[in-house]
Parts: structure tokens; C-alpha cells; sequence
């Protein structure tokens, strides 16, 4: 099929792209907490959070404008950018009077 023919039964048959599937969203967030009673009033807490803790990157969704000559490829572009943030850890040290 030309790329005319292409476009003429895409603007006169209706498209749908039921069967496409755009990559699973999949981020990990793990934390850890520890309290230390250091008096009867006074409580120290230790707390470490990573998220997106295996850095698995995500892409754009999949292009799918038959016009566009980035079709059916991820991000719409010959280079897919990451669109979730990478990895990131936060240490925090809380004192409770």
C-alpha cells in the first residue's frame, strides 16, 4: 500500500488502534523508618524514602497520527525521552520533643 493509498483509507474508513498498547507505568517507592526512644518524652526517628527505587525508566506514549512520519514509534521522535523522574533517595532525621 502507497503512502496516498494509505492516507485516502484513513480519512474514509474510521481508525481506531484498539490493539496498541503504550508501555506500563511502573515505579517502586520503598521506605524505611526507625524510631529510637532516647527518654520517656524525647523520640529520635530515621527515615530513608527512594523513589522510583529500581530507576526504571518511562517513555512517551507511542505515536499513532498516521500523518505524522514518527508513526507507531515510542515518544513521536527518533530519540524517546524519559518522561519520569530518575531515582532519588531523601535520608531524614526527625527529633520528637
Amino acid at each position: 500500500m502507497s503512502d496516498a493509498d494509505f492516507r485516502t483509507w484513513v480519512s474514509n474508513n474510521p481508525v481506531r488502534f484498539a490493539s496498541v498498547r503504550n508501555p506500563a507505568d511502573f515505579e517502586l517507592a520503598l521506605g524505611l523508618r526507625k524510631n529510637v526512644q532516647l527518654t520517656e518524652t524525647v523520640r529520635l526517628q530515621l527515615r530513608m524514602d527512594a523513589f522510583n527505587a529500581l530507576n526504571r525508566p518511562q517513555f512517551a506514549n507511542i505515536n499513532t497520527d498516521p500523518r505524522s512520519p514518527f508513526f507507531g514509534v515510542l515518544g513521536g521522535s527518533t530519540i524517546p525521552a524519559q518522561v519520569n523522574s530518575p531515582r532519588a533517595i531523601q535520608l531524614v532525621v526527625k527529633l520528637y520533643i
